[in-house]
């Protein structure tokens, strides 16, 4: 019989070899005590990686182990230590004072606000009177100017007046004599009562022009109808009142004639009168228009000075906030670092055994392979 082939049960299991775990790094209590020194050194500045590096082999000797390098990297090491204590100090002192400014500018900027606002009220007052001024001013300024319009119109049309005085003259003179004295007379005959009619209208309407009363103008048609010799008394009356009112009405227009020129002296003197205030009333409304800009110019400034003190009110208590978080934290630090000096101190003046630094806890253990049994 041929050799049975070896089936997977017949074979006997490998025993795979044992391997030892490698055992933890022990801590060294020392070096984790003087971390945090270790580390603020390094952190300070740089060129600091020898005193970092030399650090705990000096730290570690008692202060008559140590030899005169270990002695000097001490000195180093305080050095820098101090240093930072100062520097922080002076950061913690600086801060102090910003935030003895910060509160002191909290407290201004409630009085310059308060003062803003007033400033802001005092000149919105102003500004309202003195745009309340140019109104009255533009107004005065708009009279003056109707009223110089009025007297030029007044001296351009005193021509025209005059032409129309000379021009009733004239009529009232040929109606006296073409048609009063005919109807005065009754020289019309007795085929022409229409024409004396139509004559004694218009020397109606012509005596209405002149002034005449209702009462003569009811009774005058009637009395000029009527011969001379046969008038009575109150026809005779109302003939010479009607000559009495024509009188009147040339002397009247006499004395306008002969004023003429005192008339067109006196209206030119009007106009150049009113020129002169029209001139002074626009120079007072130049200088009411410039106090109102002066005005607008004090407001808006007020307004701007308002808002930036508005500004700086708001602002000032996260100010003050802000630099006494600053405070908090440079005392931290200061005191971090003063703990840190403190340690130093105390390791640099340590006395009595120390352990030597082949006597530092190991800091790497070969492992070790365990046979299989």
């Amino acid at each position: 019989m041929g050799k049975r082939a070896a089936t997977p049960a017949d074979v006997a299991p490998r025993k795979e070899a044992k391997v030892a775990a490698t055992p933890a790094v022990p801590a060294d209590p020392f070096l984790e005590e003087i971390s945090p020194l270790l580390k603020l050194v390094g952190d300070v500045g740089e060129g600091n990686e020898m005193l970092v590096a030399v650090a705990p082999h000096c730290l570690r000797c008692t202060r008559e182990q140590r030899h005169r390098y270990q002695t000097d990297m001490i000195d180093a090491l305080e050095k820098v230590l101090l240093g930072v204590e100062a520097e922080r100090k002076d950061s913690l002192a600086a801060i102090q004072e910003d935030l003895v400014k910060a509160e002191a500018e909290q407290e201004s900027s409630i009085t310059a606000l308060e003062s803003a606002n007033n400033k802001v009220s005092e000149c919105q007052a102003e500004k309202d009177s003195k745009d309340t001024m140019q109104l009255e001013l533009e107004g005065v300024v708009s009279q003056k100017s109707r009223e110089l319009a009025e007297k030029k119109e007044q001296e351009k049309s005193l021509e025209q007046e005059q032409a129309q005085i000379l021009q009733e003259k004239e009529d009232c003179q040929k109606f006296m004599a073409e048609k009063w004295e005919p109807l005065k007379a009754a020289s019309f005959s007795g085929k022409e009562w229409r024409e004396r009619n139509k004559a004694i209208d218009v020397a109606v309407q012509a005596l209405d022009k002149m002034g005449m009363d209702a009462s003569l103008k009811s009774c005058l048609p009637t009395a000029l109808k009527t011969k001379p010799l046969e008038r009575g008394r109150f026809a005779k009356r109302a003939v010479e009142f009607s000559e009495s009112i024509m009188g009147h009405f040339l002397e009247s227009t006499a004395e306008k004639i002969s004023k003429f020129d005192q008339e067109t002296a006196d209206r030119a003197q009007a106009s150049a009168a009113g020129k002169e205030q029209l001139d002074a009333a626009e120079a007072r409304l130049g200088e009411g228009k410039a106090a109102t800009k002066d005005a607008e110019d004090a407001l808006l400034n007020a307004q701007i000075a308002q808002s930036n003190a508005k500004v700086a009110h708001d602002s000032a208590p996260q100010k003050v906030e802000e630099c006494k978080a600053a405070v908090e934290t440079e005392k931290a630090s200061l005191s971090h670092a003063q703990e840190i000096l403190s340690l130093f101190m105390a390791l640099k003046e340590k006395t009595g055994d120390a352990p030597a630094l082949d006597e530092a806890p190991e800091t790497q253990q070969e492992a070790t392979a365990v046979p299989a049994q």
